[in-house]
């Protein structure tokens, strides 16, 4: 066995090694990146590709899958060490994506007549994500966030800011739901500027 391998610890979800941040001088429980050994290689592999873009992740669990399991409200960034140690010690498979400089339109119904709605009012995006019940698309986007949309077959939250957060693509809920990225998030500079052609 490597020596890599032999520094995971799997579960560990205590405050000391397991909460520094693995970017920092690589030292401690991971070897590559986000790597845990408890965690599939497909979902660490996407937390520290998203880390090293600057993207500002969260642990998630719970019965759904979509609650945080740490405090975030107002904090800064989160060591990509801590997200990855607190999803292992929960059993999870799901993260978060904190919105700060961000919106994302999310559709629960994906109807072609909730697609034209989005398309016609905010325009497209290269990033989005397959959802459960419908998508979620991406925009850079600072200040207040529309109001949602509550109509006969179109149904619109939207979220924004670093309160706020969406479910980070190839998360998986303990109902066996996954997050499908239809386009990968690369860079906030690579997302269009969110335009509401809404007249209010």
């Amino acid at each position: 066995m490597t020596a890599a391998k032999q520094n995971r610890r799997p579960g560990d979800t205590g405050p000391a090694a397991g909460d520094q941040d693995i970017t920092q001088g690589r030292q401690g429980i991971y070897s590559d990146e986000a790597a845990h050994a408890s965690l599939p290689a497909l979902l660490t592999a996407e937390l520290g590709r998203l880390f090293q873009a600057g993207f500002s992740l969260l642990p998630l669990g719970g019965d759904d899958g979509k609650k945080p399991i740490v405090a975030f409200k107002d904090r800064s960034r989160l060591p990509l060490g801590l997200v990855v140690n607190r999803m292992a010690g929960a059993g999870s498979n799901t993260f978060g994506i904190r919105l700060e400089g961000l919106l994302v339109v999310d559709v629960d119904t994906d109807t072609p007549k909730a697609r034209a709605y989005v398309e016609m009012r905010f325009g497209t995006s290269p990033v989005s994500t397959k959802t459960s019940r419908g998508f979620h698309l991406y925009f850079r986007h600072n200040g207040s966030k529309p109001p949602s949309v509550d109509r006969p077959d179109i149904k619109i939250d939207f979220k924004a800011g670093g309160n706020e957060f969406v479910v980070g693509a190839h998360s998986e809920r303990p109902d066996g739901s996954i997050y499908w990225p239809i386009g990968k998030l690369v860079s906030f500079s690579g997302l269009p500027e969110l335009f509401d052609r809404e007249v209010p």
